[in-house]
């Protein structure tokens, strides 16, 4: 029986809650201020952090990769809130101190160091009632000991505290900066060189700067401008003229001032950037961000989300700021240095609102897109050099067309002049550049190919060349360098004689003529020599790559010209270009050579006495010939720079000063590259890039960026930060309720497991992405494996998230490699309204009137799981199971090598190579399948050059019989299999690419094949599939014809003979098709890839055999194969292709024609190959590539990945509705899901009844609130129709909407709550225990929640209210039973402190 209110009160214990004495979150430490230093002498810089609001300092110890492991945390002492750190050693111990300014407790903590990362507890020095809110250490008095200098807020004053260097200090000398100054930073420096420092003060509340000089004589005010209130200040020389200035962050008009020293005190007036609207500019710090000796601005910005960077340039300006995002409004602290070993200057930052501290690593800016200079008919190789002696870089380019050398002056900015021509008479080659008369002007010498001549043209300063004299070789060349090889001021030359295997020293004399060559034995066909001295006698010595010998060659100099003879060390394949420098700062030179044949290079350490330790390889993505040594990275180590030979891109590998090298970073030219030279074409102190294709006839520069930042990555001192959302689940099936958050502040999710007493288990973190901000949660099965799955709406992706729940407590983060949508999520639903047993996702955003519905759909990932390395490159490959043991195998065309290779699965994904075949020269394809009717798997090969085709018999057990050949096949090319005569054997049909026909042979049954049948096609058909056009149960054929760009298909009769012929066109060089429904129209479509458009096109079968509709799909770099699987879940054929930028593409189908936008995973090397199977028996597709280039196969093994894609948009009839809250039901009881939204701008909810295919009648429902914010909905008045309660901004009450069961609602009441209780938050549940809904409202204005029990006929009165505490700000609630006694709980989310707090009812 139902009990009234009073009979409740009177029969039962009042209803009371109780908080557990701790947080079971608290994140908000109060993060204020950051610095680092090394503090365990590791020589890894460390993070301090004063926490404001937890009364603390943390200690973050770095490593070598910019992540900050073990941490320590020290109290400052009860109401200390320290505002700001700063550390130096105080008792001359080596070991780094620090210095706390606690705001609160009105003195400066001290804490002394170990040495190892840890202190000695906090020992404080009075600042009387002084509140220090800055700090600065200096040895003030110069007496070697360090002081520390403050700026007090509270009393408009500055104390120094002078060291004793035992970690004491004296009493604070306290200097008033003025009534109302208000300080808020204090620096030091000598302004007016009087060698006594200084101090300049920031004075918030004046608007100024104050100078107090160090004779004590005299101060200087400095105006900022009015209600500029300056924030923090930096001094430093920023013109180089060796006087002090001043950069101040004026917060009050969002500017940065810069006060350029005049040398006796005074400064210049002030010079403003401005940093937009609202940025209001906290915390400066000044360094040299890129490397151009200039110094350089960092100001981190509370107003907007970002921090600035404006870069130092000449006479004390700067540049337009560049902005870097932080995820917060309210970054108040920078510090500056290199945190993970990349001599890149690093930012960490501290985010006051998302109680977070940010770390933004520096990266190299990049090449800029290549612009184009006109540089004759063709450019061959290109030099650099500075012809017309004005300092800045000119540019030399081989015209091999028109057989002359062409000059383009620089003009300093990256740009040049038209150039001037100079014959050469023979096509030039290569040229070195150096002055050869001795007059300091550069001369060029050409070597001519294929005469085996030399050129000279003497330079005359301005730009200008003399007319070449040309110099006879009877040496077939290869290369020329040129040193000062015998010690007499001039340059001598040196020839690579590829045809006799030697070089020849040719030495120059005073007159300008040369002496007799001298000859040296080397290797097999030597290549570009490089010289340097490699022994320390101070004589020049050679270094040589023979390039057949795969060896290089060193011949140490006397000193006269002459050599020793050549010692040899053994290189990689193809050993192409060689180059000499101190790799590993041993003082002993290094050498480096390109392995042109593999890809890789080979470095060579130096052991400083002319021999050199066996060589290192580096694998690099793609292969090279040649090679150019450059810091590119500009932090002082040598780097490598090659040029791919295959592909259109520089690859760079940055020297770590060891000997060692980073992974290869790839920059893409657009065009092919013949040569390239690297210089600082725009004086800015950068390499950057100039690049020569000879097919051309212009020439490209890519201009070097400046260093950037990488996004920001987040932490804080606890788990998480900035706790945005609450939501309480049974996750894990244990009939125990769990707590989720969305961390916004340190971009994750944190669960808590519950125990059921109470208690829980450690949090878990799972990590959202990158500058994700997550701020909701949804938790539905997305994926229908009865596992609950998390979905996050990301505010700074602009997506939605999802984690895939497993049985062990573990969520499994998606990766979303789909475009992210440009609008911000603002609420999300969830329902499933397809009814396939998967929740979709319903989304409005900010700033849109639409909804949009999201399917969870499965985009796959692709990991490499296995490389396997082959001895020639893998032609074509097919799957099977070769020994019946249920595992996939694979059979491959060993290319060059005249085999056929077995390798077997495990069925794990690996595979073992057991069996090698012997086949005729260069077989063409490869197809498997029982030719002999005996069960057993069968290989069949194409050897177009012997005109015939191979068939190994299998055995059953992985065996096969020795090749019997089939010949008198005109040039078999590609193969496909099928029953075309209906007589349940396996018949053959293959394209004959030089004859124009396929050939049709029908197999007899016992091994044999029938006389082949010819077919004529069209010009040189390649690709063939077998399938049913027609759907008259006949196998049909159909080719692809390359070179007159059409697709034909042969329909079968079914007897084993093609009667009917259709070509239609494919609009370009069609390479490769794969069939297969497409569109669910029970017809068979076609995919072709278009090599020569780079294009795939997919033609749609209709009635009458044509296939007159086709879409085209762009693609990249000449698409090579085409296949058709079902890769994902969803049973639908989707499409792979694989192109010669190394890529394979994905494109999913949706079963109605339409694809996934495209996804791509990268691959090693070219693809030859694409073989489909399912390896490791976990029911998906999984892959085999070819690596043709590489030598090797990948096994790729796919995962699911389910990211939320789009289904359908609703569009609102009304305008500017500002959507603010959404829910998902079935209102009217059809068995269909429903939307509903609230509009705050135009107070109406809006109704979407939903129907069959995603399609939805919109109604709309007055509400006559006050701007509608959040809704909940719930059964309240017991009548089974769902009713609708909406929380109002402008009121303090809700509206309650009882639905009708038919999707309307015929009244609705507004009820009031007392208390003047502001609901924030809102949910409905029976607390009671009475089968009624009651209502429990989260106050965050009040700090309050009140619960108003209901009475099952919609009406509710007010049970009780009680405070969660002065300064909580509660936001969120959930309710569950956390003690397993029955009774409802409450977990709460209090925005202020940024933490979680459990209520355990108490009655």
């Amino acid at each position: 029986m139902k009990l009234t209110f009073l009979e409740y009160l009177v029969k039962q214990c009042r209803l009371n809650y109780q908080p557990k004495d701790d947080y079971l979150i608290k994140y908000k430490y109060g993060h204020q201020s950051v610095t680092s230093t090394d503090l365990n002498h590791d020589r890894w810089l460390d993070l301090i952090v004063a926490n404001k609001l937890d009364n603390s300092i943390t200690i973050f110890l770095g490593n070598s990769d910019g992540i900050f492991g073990k941490f320590n945390t020290y109290t400052t002492g009860p109401n200390s809130n320290p505002t700001m750190v700063a550390t130096a050693d105080f008792n001359h111990d080596d070991n780094q101190d620090i210095a706390v300014a606690n705001f609160g407790a009105n003195n400066v903590g001290i804490f002394l160091g170990y040495g190892n990362g840890l202190f000695e507890n906090q020992t404080t020095f009075s600042l009387g009632s002084s509140r220090p809110i800055s700090i600065h250490l200096i040895d003030y008095d110069k007496d070697s000991f360090v002081d520390i200098i403050l700026a007090n807020y509270g009393t408009d004053s500055i104390s120094i505290l002078y060291g004793y260097g035992n970690g004491n200090f004296s009493k604070p000398q306290q200097i008033s900066t003025g009534y109302d100054s208000l300080p808020y930073s204090v620096v030091s420096g000598d302004f007016n060189n009087d060698n006594r420092l200084d101090l300049a003060v920031v004075n918030y509340g004046t608007d100024n700067i104050g100078i107090f000089f160090g004779d004590g004589n005299r101060s200087l005010i400095i105006s900022t401008g009015f209600h500029s209130h300056p924030r923090s200040i930096a001094v430093a020389d920023f013109n180089n003229d060796t006087l002090l200035d001043i950069a101040v962050a004026n917060q009050g008009s969002n500017s940065i001032g810069i006060f350029l020293g005049i040398g006796n005190g005074s400064f210049g007036t002030q010079t403003i950037y401005s940093l937009g609207s609202n940025a209001s500019p906290y915390a400066i710090a000044l360094d040299k961000f890129n490397k151009d000796n200039y110094l350089d601005l960092i100001v981190t910005n509370q107003g907007n989300n970002n921090i600035a960077i404006l870069l130092g340039l000449a006479n004390g300006r700067f540049s337009t700021p560049r902005f870097y995002s932080t995820g917060s409004t309210s970054t108040v602290s920078v510090t500056v240095g290199y945190f993970n070993d990349d001599n890149r200057l690093d930012l960490v930052v501290i985010n006051n609102d998302t109680s977070s501290i940010g770390i933004l690593l520096g990266k190299d800016g990049g090449l800029d897109s290549p612009t184009s200079h006109y540089a004759g008919k063709s450019a061959c190789c290109i030099e650099t050099g500075d012809f017309n002696n004005d300092k800045q870089l000119d540019l030399m380019i081989c015209d091999c067309r028109e057989n002359r050398v062409n000059i383009l002056l620089g003009f300093g900015n990256g740009t040049f002049k038209q150039p001037k021509m100079y014959s050469t008479i023979y096509e030039p080659q290569s040229a070195v550049i150096g002055d050869f008369n001795n007059d300091n002007y550069l001369d060029l010498l050409v070597l001519h190919s294929p005469y085996n001549t030399m050129g000279l043209l003497f330079g005359q300063g301005n730009g200008l060349f003399e007319e070449q004299i040309l110099y006879y070789n009877y040496n077939k060349v290869e290369a020329i360098a040129a040193a000062d090889l015998n010690n007499d001021s001039y340059l001598d030359i040196i020839f690579s004689n590829y045809f006799s295997n030697t070089i020849t020293i040719f030495l120059r004399y005073g007159d300008g003529s040369f002496g007799n060559g001298m000859t040296y034995l080397v290797d097999d066909w030597p290549t570009l020599a490089a010289i340097h001295d490699l022994n320390h006698d101070g004589y020049l010595d050679i270094v040589v790559a023979n390039y057949y010998n795969d060896s290089i060659s060193v011949l140490l100099g006397f000193g006269n010209g002459s050599m020793r003879n050549q010692q040899k060390y053994s290189a990689g394949y193809n050993p192409s270009c060689i180059a000499i420098y101190d790799f590993d700062n041993d003082n002993n030179v290094d050498i480096v050579v390109v392995n042109s044949g593999v890809k890789n290079i080979g470095i060579y350490l130096g052991y400083g006495n002319g021999s050199f330790a066996k060589q290192i390889n580096y694998p690099i993505d793609s292969y090279s010939d040649s090679l150019l040594l450059g810091d590119f990275n500009a932090d002082g180590y040598m780097d490598l720079i090659l040029p791919s030979k295959i592909s259109n891109d520089i690859r760079v590998l940055l020297g770590y000063g060891n000997g060692s090298f980073a992974r290869e970073i790839k920059y893409p030219t657009v065009t092919v590259i013949s040569s390239i030279a690297i210089g600082d074409f725009n004086n800015d102190l950068l390499l950057d890039i100039a690049v020569a294709d000879n097919s051309l006839n212009y020439i490209k520069i890519m201009l070097h960026h400046p260093d950037t930042l990488t996004e920001e990555r987040t932490f804080a001192s606890t788990d998480g930060s900035d706790i945005r959302f609450l939501i309480v689940e049974d996750l894990n099936n244990d009939n125990q309720s769990d707590i989720v958050t969305a961390n916004y502040g340190t971009t994750n999710i944190g669960i808590l497991f519950g125990k059921g007493n109470s208690t829980f288990e450690n949090q878990k973190l799972f990590s959202t992405g990158m500058n994700s901000y997550p701020f909701s949660i949804i938790i539905e099965d997305f994926n229908g494996d009865k596992q609950l799955d998390i979905a996050t709406t990301n505010y700074g992706t602009n997506n939605i998230g999802i984690f895939i729940g497993n049985e062990r407590k573990l969520f499994d983060r998606q990766i979303n490699n789909l475009t992210s949508s440009n609008l911000i999520p603002r609420s999300i639903a969830t329902g499933d309204f397809d009814h396939d047993g998967q929740s979709d996702v319903v989304v409005i955003y900010n700033n849109s009137n639409n909804i949009d519905i999201l399917m969870a759909f499965d985009t796959v990932s692709l990991v490499v799981h296995k490389t396997y390395s082959t001895d020639k490159p893998l032609q074509y490959s097919a799957i099977g199971d070769f020994n019946k043991d249920t595992y996939l195998d694979i059979a491959s065309i060993l290319n060059y090598a005249s085999k056929v290779v077995i390798f077997f699965g495990n069925g794990n994904g690996f595979f073992d190579k057991n069996e090698t075949y012997i086949s005729n020269f260069n077989p063409g394809d490869i197809a498997i399948g029982d030719f002999n009717d005996d069960t057993y798997i069968d290989i069949i090969v194409t050897n177009p050059s012997g005109n015939e085709i191979g068939i190994y018999f299998g055995y059953g057990n992985g065996t096969f019989h020795q090749q019997i050949i089939y010949p008198n096949i005109s040039n078999p090319c590609q193969i496909a299999t099928g029953d075309f005569n209906e007589d349940t054997l396996l018949d053959i049909a293959m394209t004959n690419c030089a004859t124009d026909t396929i050939n049709v042979l029908l197999n007899k049954g016992n091994g044999s094949l029938s006389k082949s049948q010819k077919y004529f096609t069209h010009g040189w058909p390649k690709s063939i599939e077998t399938t049913d056009f027609n759907n008259d149960k006949h196998l049909d054929i159909i080719v692809a014809n390359t070179l007159d760009y059409t697709l034909t298909i042969l329909l079968g009769d079914g007897n084993g003979s093609f009667s009917e012929l259709i070509t239609f066109p494919s609009y370009s060089e069609p390479v490769s098709l794969a069939t297969g429904d497409l569109n669910g129209d029970n017809r068979v479509d076609i995919a072709v890839i278009n090599y020569m458009v780079d294009d795939l096109r997919i033609f749609f079968a209709t009635d009458n055999n044509s296939f007159s509709h086709t879409v085209a799909y762009p693609l990249e770099d000449n698409p090579t194969i085409v296949e058709m699987t079902k890769i994902n879940d969803d049973n639908y054929l989707d499409i792979i292709v694989s192109t010669n930028a190394r890529n394979l593409i994905i494109f999913l189908g949706y079963g109605n024609g339409s694809f996934s936008e495209k996804i791509t995973h990268s691959t090693i090397s070219l693809t030859s190959s694409i073989s489909i199977g399912d390896f490791n028996h976990d029911h998906r597709v999984d892959f085999v590539i070819s690596n043709y280039q590489d030598n090797s196969f990948d096994v790729i093994l796919s995962y699911p990945n389910k990211v939320f894609i789009h289904r359908t948009t609703l569009t609102n009839e009304k305008n500017n509705t500002q959507p603010q809250a959404i829910a998902v039901a079935d209102f009217n009881h059809d068995n269909h899901m429903d939307i509903i939204v609230t509009h705050s701008s135009t107070n109406q909810i809006s109704m979407y009844l939903g129907h069959d295919n995603y399609s939805f009648t919109q109604q709309f429902i007055s509400t006559n609130n006050s701007s509608p914010q959040l809704m909940i909905t719930g059964h309240l008045n017991n009548d089974i129709h769902l009713d609708v309660i909406i929380m109002n901004r402008h009121m303090n009450g809700l509206n309650i909407l009882f639905g009708d069961g038919n999707g309307s609602f015929t009244h609705q009441n507004i009820f009031f709550t007392a208390f003047n209780c502001y609901p924030s938050s809102i949910t409905v549940v029976d607390i009671t225990n009475d089968t009624c809904v009651d209502i429990i409202i989260v106050d965050s204005n009040y700090n309050m929640v009140c619960i108003y029990s209901g009475h099952c006929n919609g009406t509710f009165t007010e049970l009780i209210s009680f405070s969660t505490g002065y300064g909580s700000y509660p936001f969120a609630l959930a309710v569950a039973d956390f003690n397993d006694d029955k009774k409802s709980d409450f977990v709460i989310a209090n925005k202020d402190s940024d933490s979680l707090r459990l209520y355990l009812q108490t009655c």
